[in-house]
């Protein structure tokens, strides 16, 4: 009988293994106290710049949009700062992750916390959208064709809006893409054509297999080395940190292209390689998962410690 019962822990503890994410980590969750309002906070401000449609649907439109950018306590123009820019998913908005001036959201008060105890670096954050005018999008791929473009309007138009407004470095080891949902698609795209103008990606509940392309849809590891390969870069030269809850839909392809990303030369999941991969228990879909994957995200990325 004793036999038996340690046959039946041997079991549970292998599924436990496998149901937690094929070889992801451990997710800690996030303390009350992470996004009490406290002292020493961060303002947001509304960024506008002009930018184009860049041929999308077949356009070239110029346009006005905005971004919203946090800007740390204690911001110092004299001094250079990190910087972040993060994409919401489909139906979403600049204020996704930050929210707005009037009406700041979690996650805004969280990296205030974060920095104030020392946990991360002070840093320009830079809340953005892929939509034409910031305004959703009526199409019938889920935004798949705007997470692809939008690497040319990153490129010429917003990123040197943000560096002429606010003392941020200009060189890629010092700047960060992430996104959720369809926002960690165009983080995946954006390893692929922009590996010159950014080190560190943050990828949440989402991959390739969601792309606007057959061949990153139907081979999205293969696409993502294939590209970093042709830029030039190696796995020493970028880190990635990704994640997606065990309840979220987007759980089993997130899970594959991971395990795929695996087996290649380019993405090394060991305690001290360049790709850092979690399944959060019991997480879903939604802003309380993400808030938890930036909790611990952005202190890994950006530690002041």
């Amino acid at each position: 009988m004793r036999k038996l019962r340690k046959e039946m822990i041997a079991i549970i503890t292998v599924v436990m293994v496998l149901l937690a994410g094929c070889g992801s980590s451990a997710l800690p969750k996030v303390p009350f106290y992470a996004t009490m309002r406290t002292g020493h906070s961060g303002t947001l401000e509304m960024l506008y710049y002009d930018t184009n449609t860049y041929g999308y649907k077949g356009e070239n439109r110029d346009m006005q949009k905005y971004a919203i950018v946090y800007v740390p306590y204690g911001y110092d123009a004299s001094r250079q700062y990190d910087v972040l820019f993060l994409m919401h998913g489909m139906g979403g908005s600049a204020a996704r992750f930050l929210g707005t001036p009037d009406d700041p959201r979690e996650d805004k008060v969280m990296i205030d916390n974060l920095i104030r105890n020392g946990k991360m670096e002070p840093m320009i954050i830079v809340g953005i959208s892929y939509y034409p005018d910031n305004q959703e999008d009526d199409n019938d791929d889920y935004d798949a064709a705007l997470t692809k473009n939008f690497g040319t309007e990153l490129r010429n138009d917003l990123m040197p809006a943000v560096e002429a407004r606010y003392s941020v470095y200009k060189d890629r080891e010092h700047r960060a893409f992430g996104g959720f949902s369809m926002g960690a698609v165009t983080t995946w795209y954006r390893m692929c054509d922009s590996m010159d103008l950014f080190s560190k990606y943050i990828a949440m509940s989402g991959s390739l297999y969601w792309g606007a392309d057959d061949q990153a849809r139907n081979d999205p590891a293969g696409y993502i080395t294939n590209t970093i390969q042709a830029e030039g870069y190696g796995k020493d030269d970028f880190r990635v940190w990704a994640a997606t809850g065990s309840d979220d839909f987007a759980n089993d392809t997130m899970v594959r292209q991971m395990e795929s990303l695996k087996q290649t030369d380019l993405f090394d999941f060991s305690d001290t390689g360049n790709t850092t991969w979690h399944i959060g228990d019991g997480e879903k879909h939604n802003s309380h998962a993400t808030t938890r994957y930036l909790y611990t995200a952005l202190p890994a990325l950006f530690s002041a410690e």
